[in-house]
């Protein structure tokens, strides 16, 4: 049982997220992780997508399966996270928010986090070329949702 959100901090970061048996040991990982913590651990798991950004991690798979179970506690730190370093999952999860019913102010906060991502020369072209799909599916959306 991982008791302690540093100890659990320190595990995930020894994963490598790129092996085949990745998903095997973040769900072992997860399961391992005490009650009074589960809440508290999704700074450690963005910390851990911004190491590996351009990992998919499993996607959704088991971290961000296990963030999205607190939302909205965890957003400022989504968006602390991909204005800092977009990464795959982190991205992911904005999309996923933005899919959901929301107020204007923050659908309109998360699409500026997604294009000032995309105007940024230092992410990596993948996470760019996901989040220009991204966002042009939104815009679709946006546009033939009727009023």
């Amino acid at each position: 049982m991982i008791t302690n959100t540093d100890d659990f901090r320190n595990q995930l970061m020894r994963l490598d997220p790129y092996v085949d048996e990745f998903v095997l040991h973040v769900d072992q990982l997860v399961e391992q992780l005490a009650p009074e913590i589960a809440d508290s651990v999704y700074p450690a798991i963005f910390e851990f997508f911004e190491t590996a950004p351009d990992a998919d991690c499993g996607a959704p798979g088991t971290l961000v399966h296990h963030v999205e179970r607190y939302y909205p506690n965890y957003l400022p730190a989504l968006k602390a996270s991909v204005r800092r370093k977009p990464s795959y999952n982190g991205v992911l999860m904005i999309n996923r928010i933005l899919s959901s019913n929301l107020d204007a102010v923050v659908r309109n906060e998360l699409m500026e986090i997604l294009r000032v991502t995309v105007a940024d020369q230092a992410v990596p072209d993948e996470i760019i070329e996901m989040v220009e799909g991204l966002i042009e599916r939104r815009e679709r959306i946006d546009r033939e949702a009727p009023i």
